[in-house]
């Protein structure tokens, strides 16, 4: 018997019954939702159901329940604030000396962001796919930094004492005081959470620095030397650089720095820029590369232009004008363009203006001295010049010659009386180049060549000629020794002919030679007659040196004497042992002047090195005094140069040099006014004083006092006429 087929009956969907039992489940959820947010605001946490609860706000938020769930954790989270500011307040009404109201803000804020992470993640879907969203809801983020801002932070009972033991904070960090730092970190990054660090913290932080740096600045500036205040300033620079990374302050970071800067460098400019005088003067490069990278900061380098340029105005003068110590001028002034040089290059990162006024200032120092010292600088580096060229590299310990001839070249290039320079230059080479002193031939040919570049081939003419004349002294000497007239020569002979255009000019002066030494120059005479023809000879007996060997009885040496001083000493081989003779016989014999015997027998008498013996002893000899062959003489070296006694000292031969300079300086302007009067036939004043300055400061700026004597000048010897309107004629 077949089975009996069973019957499915299919009841009909309620659609009123579905949604009673949604709306049922709502409304658990959200009772769940209310009891859940209750507990995590009170701080107590959920411990199970965070699936269920998390299921359920899903389920809400798809079913458009969404603005009812925001609605419920909008309440709780009010209520939850309150409860936290209350207890915020509470403590920080309680603290101890221990705590301060930071660290108590810290902590409740710690756990307001523990609790809302909490309701975060049960919230989660809602937060991220409606709120987030919605224009008209906040994120559950957002909401809760809001109202921690608004409710707690904007209590004027914790903000004023938190943010005032923030800046507490700041302030014993600033004096190298013990802080917590983790705290302060965690109070600044709620402050920046919360949108309360601009508006609120920095214009606090801005004025706790000003005025911190304000009392801390004035205090340092009178306690400190200046170099160790510009330390202090960039210390503080860096160490508030460190805070700024440490404490996430970079957003203002040039704010802060820059209240600083006006605190610590613009408050006290005018005392950092004058202190370059002191740091120029200690030749302490560091401080100067400090002021000017500070003073970069705020951009006024150009305030130190003036301070800079006075003071090595000052500077230059004290050097120019301290005659006791003449003899380190140069090497002073060597030693401050170097410096100076460096400090340009190095420290003030080459900046124009302050190597313009630099190059001014030794302008204005080295030609603005007043008097005889107006011409010390050029004098000056001549004579040093001359050192150097005389001893070589021994005096320059170990810096080569080319370098410090460039950096005198460079202090020569500011110097206007040229003339002078190359009026004693032009003295001390040929002394040099004659007395064969040099320490180089190669050194002088190198500073020869410099001097071309520098001052041009017209400035070195003279002096090419000089060297062009020793070498053609050393061919004719060379040529007369193989000569068949040299044969009948008594000794060596060495002769330099000079060209009377290039050399200064010496005195002849006269002295009666040996037969035979006479002989010798007539030798040589004629056959240099031969070979130049059109030309003569002017012997300078003044000028010749001799090597003598004498044989004294504790030895014999060979003695390196002026020509003067050989003369006098081969009259006593006419004498027996202990005989003498006197000054007038000396006179006689030798036909030497007053003036060149005397000091010819002062420098064999009255030296250190002393051949001959003067009866009775003095410093100057009479007619009668009587001189004698020194005996008992004696030397450790075999060689010995005994030094003539010159006519005039030094100061003296300076005086004419400078004298025969002025005289030079006349016939010079004299010149170039009637070569321009010449080209331009018609002049006024005014012009053709400045066309005159222009031409002539090659070789030294002349005064305008000069130009104008010498144009009346030219007027007197009818060169020149005056025009109407102050203008010149020139005369043809």
């Amino acid at each position: 018997m077949p089975m009996e087929a069973k019957k499915i009956v299919i009841k009909g969907f309620d659609p009123l019954k579905s949604k009673q039992r949604q709306e049922k489940y709502y409304n658990v959820m959200i009772q769940q939702l209310d009891i859940a947010l209750q507990v995590i605001m009170a701080g107590l946490g959920l411990k199970t159901g965070y699936q269920e609860l998390y299921s359920g706000v899903e389920n809400l938020t798809k079913a458009s329940q969404a603005s009812r769930c925001f609605t419920l954790l909008q309440n709780h989270f009010t209520s939850g604030i309150q409860l936290l500011t209350d207890a915020c307040l509470a403590s920080i009404s309680h603290k101890t000396d221990d705590i301060n109201a930071c660290s108590i803000v810290v902590r409740h804020w710690k756990q307001w962001m523990e609790r809302v992470e909490t309701v975060q993640n049960v919230f989660y879907y809602m937060d991220k796919t409606f709120l987030a969203k919605s224009s008209d809801f906040p994120t559950v983020e957002d909401f809760a930094l809001s109202l921690f801002r608004d409710k707690l932070l904007a209590s004027k009972a914790i903000q004023v004492p938190f943010l005032n033991d923030v800046l507490k904070l700041y302030e014993d960090i600033h004096c190298a005081k013990p802080i917590d730092r983790s705290c302060l970190q965690e109070a600044m990054s709620m402050l920046h959470r919360v949108k309360s660090y601009s508006p609120v913290f920095v214009p606090m932080y801005l004025v706790f620095l000003n005025q911190f740096y304000e009392s801390q600045s004035e205090d340092r500036m009178k306690s400190l030397p200046m170099n160790e205040y510009l330390m202090y300033v960039q210390q503080c620079l860096d160490y508030e650089s460190v805070l700024i990374n440490e404490f996430d302050l970079v957003r203002h970071q040039n704010d802060i720095l820059q209240t600083l800067q006006k605190r610590l460098i613009q408050s006290h400019l005018s005392t950092l820029v004058n202190g370059i005088q002191k740091f120029v003067q200690e030749r302490d490069l560091n401080s100067c590369k400090l002021l000017y990278s500070l003073l970069q900061l705020t951009s006024e380098t150009s305030q130190l232009v003036q301070p800079w340029s006075e003071c090595l105005t000052e500077i230059g003068f004290q050097l120019v004008n301290d005659e006791k110590n003449e003899d380190h001028l140069v090497p002073n002034l060597l030693s401050l363009h170097t410096f100076l040089q460096s400090v340009v290059e190095n420290a003030f990162s080459n900046d124009e203006a302050l190597s313009y006024a630099m190059r001014k200032s030794f302008e204005t120092f080295i030609n603005g001295a007043s008097g005889k010292r107006r011409e010390a600088p050029a004098k000056s580096i001549a004579k040093y010049i001359d050192y150097l060229l005389r001893y070589g590299e021994q005096v320059t310990n170990g810096t080569p010659l080319q370098q410090i001839f460039e950096t005198l070249l460079d202090i020569f290039r500011y110097v206007s009386s040229k003339d002078v320079f190359e009026a004693f230059y032009k003295r001390d080479i040929a002394k040099r180049l004659l007395l064969n002193k040099s320490a180089s031939s190669q050194n002088e040919r190198m500073l020869l060549e410099m001097l071309k570049r520098t001052c041009g081939s017209q400035f070195t003419h003279a002096l090419e000629g000089m060297f062009k004349d020793i070498n053609l002294s050393k061919e004719f000497s060379s040529s007369f020794k193989q000569s068949k007239l040299s044969k009948n020569l008594h000794r060596d002979l060495y002769v330099n002919v000079l060209s009377q255009a290039y050399w200064p000019s010496y005195p002849e002066g006269h002295v009666r030679l040996p037969g035979d030494m006479q002989e010798d120059l007539q030798q040589f005479e004629k056959f240099y007659l031969t070979k130049q023809t059109s030309k003569q000879i002017r012997w300078l007996p003044s000028l010749g040196h001799c090597l003598v060997k004498a044989r004294f009885p504790l030895g014999n040496k060979e003695l390196s004497i002026s020509l003067f001083q050989a003369c006098v000493l081969l009259e006593f081989n006419r004498c027996a042992s202990g005989e003498g003779i006197t000054y007038r016989q000396l006179q006689k014999s030798t036909e030497l002047s007053d003036a060149d015997l005397t000091r010819t027998l002062q420098s064999l008498s009255c030296t250190r090195v002393r051949p001959l013996l003067m009866d009775p002893k003095g410093k100057v000899p009479k007619p009668d005094t009587t001189f004698y062959v020194n005996e008992e003489f004696t030397d450790k070296l075999y060689r010995i140069k005994i030094n003539q006694i010159y006519l005039k000292d030094e100061r003296q031969e300076s005086e004419e040099v400078q004298e025969q300079v002025v005289q030079d300086r006349q016939f010079e302007l004299q010149a170039t006014v009637v070569r321009i009067m010449k080209q331009k036939e018609r002049l006024r004043h005014d012009q053709l004083v400045h066309m005159t300055i222009e031409s002539s400061k090659d070789r030294g700026v002349p005064p305008v006092s000069d130009v104008k004597s010498t144009i009346e000048k030219l007027i007197n010897k009818e060169y020149l006429e005056r025009a109407e309107n102050d203008e010149y004629v020139y005369v043809s």
